[in-house]
């Protein structure tokens, strides 16, 4: 009796003792003025004061698909880097935004440990521990450290030497000197895909079953059959499944070593992301003369500049560009104008809340004589007005302001006259609707 209370008091502080939530990959603007489209950071930060200033822990990570994804199709790893825990992939694209994590962290101990792989000729590294060696029924999981590869691995149990093995699941030789989180604990269980559905499979289980907001974590087991594609796991209909990123489909009877983990219902930030917003490269020419003649005679003129990104007919995003340039002496001359030019339209189905990001910015200031004027972030010129405030969304704008003849048009052709001509955006982040 006594033995039997140890070890559920044994079980019960382990549990306790392991941390488990979601984590999601949102960027800051700034983070996403140095992307690409169709680009995202490599490294995804998990900033949560359960885990931070703490390197001593061992993490287990899953990407979970949520209720409108996105796919990550990439391979990942976890390390720890100046007091934070990181997610890392070596694909270009990156870690797509709102990407969604379960995170398990245990502290290392006997049933949570790093493995390095050393040399060897094999597909496969040995896991030498004495809770697995000589035990095919272990459980356990494993999660990438510390490094970059593509390659997708799993477990598999090899009889000849009673040991568990760490193997590339595409068969190509194991490299060296990889590291791998390893969690043992025995309230995992094995689920099979039997039957499947295209690229995913429906997990049957007491410890999944109806459970929305639980917390899943999944390893591929290698029993014959292999599973190449990279995974996640996905809630529908009160059931979780687990599914091939890549919509390549699951093959018929693999494995998964399985954890599950009771959690809080989390934000859902599925409906908020940065977007690219459409450069305008069209020449935008005021005309109306407001007063004065229309001649700024090497006077300025001080351009003001306010622009405003307004929501539009619920599924686009338009700029409403107020130009305004005005001769600094006597007969202070001055055109202005309002421009209106559709910068965004949502994917189709979709309808847009709101815009989160500032979204208006005004830009004022005194044209050079007879030059243009370059606004942007950056340059070093006598003719660039530099724009720091941190969350402008203009990155850069092309604005010509004296002339050397008359400066405010009276036709189409706006060629030698005051005009924008291009406008060039940095991301903005909104809010869909649901």
């Amino acid at each position: 009796m006594r033995l039997i209370t140890l070890l559920i008091l044994f079980t019960c502080s382990l549990l306790q003792a392991q941390i488990s939530f979601k984590h999601i990959a949102t960027y800051t603007d700034d983070e996403f003025r140095a992307i690409r489209m169709g680009e995202f950071p490599s490294n995804c930060i998990i900033d949560n004061p359960l885990i931070n200033n703490n390197p001593d822990l061992i993490l287990i990570v899953t990407p979970d698909y949520g209720t409108i994804g996105p796919y990550f199709t990439g391979s990942y790893s976890v390390y720890y880097y100046a007091d934070k825990w990181i997610i890392n992939t070596p694909i270009a694209s990156g870690i797509p935004e709102n990407t969604k994590f379960n995170v398990l962290a245990v502290p290392r101990g006997d049933n949570a440990f790093v493995h390095t792989s050393g040399t060897s000729s094999r597909n496969y590294t040995t896991i030498d521990h004495p809770l697995l060696n000589g035990n095919p029924d272990a459980k356990f999981l494993i999660t990438k450290a510390s490094f970059r590869t593509p390659i997708e691995v799993g477990i598999a149990y090899a009889p000849s030497i009673n040991k568990w093995t760490i193997l590339n699941l595409d068969l190509s030789l194991f490299p060296s000197n990889i590291s791998f989180n390893v969690v043992i604990d025995n309230t995992i269980f094995i689920a099979n895909a039997a039957p499947t559905a295209g690229n995913n499979f429906t997990i049957n289980n007491p410890t999944t079953n109806d459970g929305r907001n639980n917390l899943v974590f999944t390893t591929p087991l290698f029993q014959g059959v292999s599973n190449t594609n990279p995974t996640g796991v996905w809630y529908n209909r009160s059931r979780w499944k687990i599914f091939n990123q890549n919509r390549v489909n699951m093959p018929v009877n693999a494995k998964f070593m399985v954890l599950s983990r009771a959690n809080t219902p989390y934000r859902n930030t599925d409906n908020e992301a940065h977007v690219f917003l459409y450069n305008i490269n069209q020449i935008l020419c005021p005309k109306t003369l407001t007063q004065g003649d229309r001649e700024f005679n090497g006077n300025g003129p001080r351009i003001v500049t306010r622009i405003a990104l307004n929501v539009v007919n619920g599924n686009q995003i338009e700029a409403e560009i107020r130009f305004t340039a005005t001769e600094t002496v006597s007969d202070f001359s001055q055109v202005s104008e309002t421009f209106r030019r559709i910068v965004f339209t949502a994917p189709r189905g979709r309808r847009i809340s709101q815009i989160l990001s500032n979204n208006v910015t005004t830009i004022d200031f005194v044209s050079q004589s007879a030059g243009a004027q370059f606004i942007g972030p950056v340059g070093d010129s006598s003719n660039t007005v530099s724009i720091t405030e941190p969350t402008n969304f203009i990155r850069q704008m092309r604005i010509v302001g004296d002339t050397g003849g008359n400066d405010i048009s009276t036709d189409d052709d706006c060629s030698d006259d005051t005009r924008i001509e291009s406008i060039s955006f940095f991301p903005i982040r909104i809010q869909f609707a649901n």
